[in-house]
């Protein structure tokens, strides 16, 4: 499927419908309109072995999104796609409105929980991925938010923060572990934070004093590792495992595959090429297997 970023309105999720994804993700949307922030927000290195991005979450806001998505989930199931939707809160409260503004028009909430690219007059804002806290409150409002809906229930997906520290990834996986009856999938990995690179002497990226997130295909041995280290963890659970990082090629699908997931994400690769990546995609796996 697309990862989340770059699908925000109806006509891309109609382009997408065309493609064989199997389902289509919409956001990350705020409950607040956010506008793209000012300047380069996208930079790819000139080999294309990764990219910075920094747009700073744009998106229309909620009341928007609650006229677009009965239409846009129209779309995706008469193609026999889901719909999936991240959303991205500043607060627990600000995750619980979101999900009770589009619970009954999605297939698949994504709680985008690892966004670096967000700046205000204090600095960067935290990222949840990291406190482990923040983390079970912010599912637990979700959950909340969902728990009058019975059958009607979407599936719940956390996207979570690369982790370098074996004890931080021991921690976010205990935190899941406990909240298990609330957490049906775990997309990883987000952007790597605070990425920096020149051009012709200038930053490349421009808000955040030129800091970013990474992606790319750089990112690719990092989101197998952390792919490889959850799936063993929380698939006895019933938690299903996103990969998500770094693909560019059907060799790549087929490496994550290998792990034991069953769906992947592509989200640079898919915004510098276009929606034609995914039909070449599974065509390279095709011919691999």
């Amino acid at each position: 499927m697309n990862a989340a970023g770059w699908c925000k309105d109806i006509e891309t999720v109609r382009e997408l419908a065309k493609t064989p994804v199997s389902e289509i993700t919409v956001g990350s949307i705020t409950l607040e309109p956010r506008p793209v922030n000012e300047g380069n927000v996208f930079w790819q290195s000139p080999d294309g072995t990764y990219a910075l991005n920094s747009l700073g979450l744009p998106n229309p806001g909620i009341a928007t999104y609650r006229k677009r998505l009965p239409e846009m989930q129209k779309i995706a199931h008469a193609a026999n796609k889901k719909l999936r939707v991240s959303i991205a809160g500043f607060s627990p409260s600000e995750y619980f409105k979101l999900a009770v503004g589009i619970a009954r028009n999605v297939d698949v909430i994504e709680v985008n929980l690892g966004c670096p690219n967000v700046w205000g007059a204090e600095g960067q804002k935290p990222i949840p991925s990291f406190n482990p806290a923040l983390t079970t409150s912010i599912i637990n409002s979700v959950a909340e938010a969902l728990q009058d809906m019975g059958n009607d229930l979407p599936r719940i997906a956390i996207k979570l923060s690369p982790y370098s520290d074996p004890l931080q990834m021991d921690t976010i996986i205990s935190v899941i572990q406990s909240e298990r009856l609330f957490v049906d999938e775990v997309v990883t990995c987000n952007t790597f934070p605070n990425a920096f690179a020149w051009q012709d002497g200038a930053r490349a990226i421009t808000p955040g004093d030129g800091f970013a997130g990474m992606s790319g295909s750089a990112m690719k041995a990092i989101a197998l590792g952390q792919t490889k280290r959850l799936h063993g963890a929380l698939h006895c659970h019933g938690i299903e495992i996103v990969g998500v990082g770094g693909i560019a090629t059907g060799q790549d699908v087929v490496d994550f595959a290998q792990l034991g997931v069953k769906k992947v994400q592509i989200g640079t690769h898919y915004f510098v090429h276009g929606e034609k990546v995914f039909s070449e995609l599974l065509q390279e796996v095709a011919d691999l297997v």
